[in-house]
Parts: structure tokens; C-alpha cells; sequence
């Protein structure tokens, strides 16, 4: 039987600025809330097994904006 892939919800949601972002959405839809906070889980999982994974889902902000990783480059590694 195959295993089936957790994705880091709580982990995630953990994080003030993530905490933040996820209020700031959910003030006019709840269901809006939900839905980001499963991508953004899913992105915190993918960094978790990439070969960025010292980079949580706050960290990698600094280096992506400062163009010193290419979000192209980010998104083709696993």
C-alpha cells in the first residue's frame, strides 16, 4: 500500500506572518481561509523535501525577492 504524503498544516500555521496573512484573508470568507491555508501547507511540504529545506515558508520570502533564488529554479527541484 502506497504512503500517503502528509502536508504540514500545522507547522504552517504556526508561523506569525502566515497567521497574519491567513486572518487578513479569512476576515471576509472563511472558506477563502481554508483554501489558502492548504496551499500554503502545501508549499511548506514541498520546501520541506526540496533541496531548499532549510527555508520554511517565511525564510524563503528574503532570498526569492532578493532574486537569489530563482522561483523558476525553486519550483523544478525536488
Amino acid at each position: 500500500m502506497p504512503k500517503t504524503a502528509m502536508i504540514l498544516i500545522k507547522e504552517t500555521t504556526q508561523f506569525q506572518s502566515v497567521k497574519l496573512f491567513l486572518n487578513s484573508k479569512g476576515r471576509k470568507s472563511e472558506k477563502t481561509k481554508q483554501i489558502y491555508t492548504i496551499a500554503l501547507s502545501h508549499f511548506q511540504t514541498f520546501l520541506s523535501k526540496s533541496k531548499y529545506s532549510s527555508y520554511d515558508i517565511e525564510t524563503i520570502l528574503s532570498p526569492l525577492i532578493q532574486l537569489k533564488i530563482s522561483v523558476y529554479f525553486l519550483l523544478l527541484t525536488q
